[in-house]
């Protein structure tokens, strides 16, 4: 029987390359953790700090998802017309941007790059006229952030109760948002104008 000819011998192995994917640092911990946790011979201390490590990774990755997807929505991120109204105790007027104005705006982008809000809120005084208000966004990647208001009750003789704890929801809301996405308001009431993303023009 003849020996193989170097060209033959480098047929297999140079197809084994070709079909073979680099693996990202997170599936080399995993297929390493799969092969450990086989093995009765390795030690479970090893393995935890091998599983501690495969976390960090993985929270880090997560990370850079997430603000790699941020920088990508702050891109197309429209500026929001003040539409909203408010005649303070002197008879001034005040315009800002309603919820439902950036929400509007927002929303399509926010679920093109895989985000979502979250709001939670507590009382931090015991007549409650202060509350804490959290808005977290997340994303579809496993990583989140959370940025914390205080607010006061928003009490007016012209609300109910509810209408004025509503009030100070959708206020603290709002910030929030703008807080995270770095959101600008038109500083005019500019009716008929349509909503666009910000560009270099």
């Amino acid at each position: 029987m003849s020996e193989p000819t170097a060209i033959q011998e480098a047929e297999p192995r140079e197809i084994a390359s070709q079909q073979a994917e680099p693996q990202s640092e997170l599936a080399s911990l995993r297929a390493i953790m799969g092969t450990m946790a086989q093995s009765p011979d390795i030690p479970v201390e090893k393995v935890e700090r091998m599983f501690a490590l495969y976390e960090k990774v993985r929270e880090a990755d997560q990370r850079t998802a997430f603000f790699a997807a941020l920088a990508r929505l702050q891109a197309k991120l429209p500026q929001i017309r003040k539409t909203g109204k408010i005649v303070d105790s002197k008879g001034g007027l005040r315009r800002y941007a309603k919820l439902q104005d950036i929400d509007t705006a927002i929303k399509p982008l926010l679920e093109e790059e895989g985000f979502a809000f979250s709001f939670n809120e507590k009382s931090v005084n015991a007549s409650g006229s202060l509350f804490e208000i959290s808005g977290t966004l997340s994303h579809r990647g496993g990583h989140s952030e959370t940025k914390v208001i205080t607010v006061p009750f928003d009490e007016s003789p012209y609300r109910t109760k509810i209408q004025s704890r509503g009030s100070s929801q959708a206020y603290a809301h709002r910030y929030l948002i703008k807080m995270h996405l770095n959101i600008v308001e038109q500083g005019e009431d500019t009716d008929g104008i349509p909503i666009r993303p910000i560009t270099k023009e």
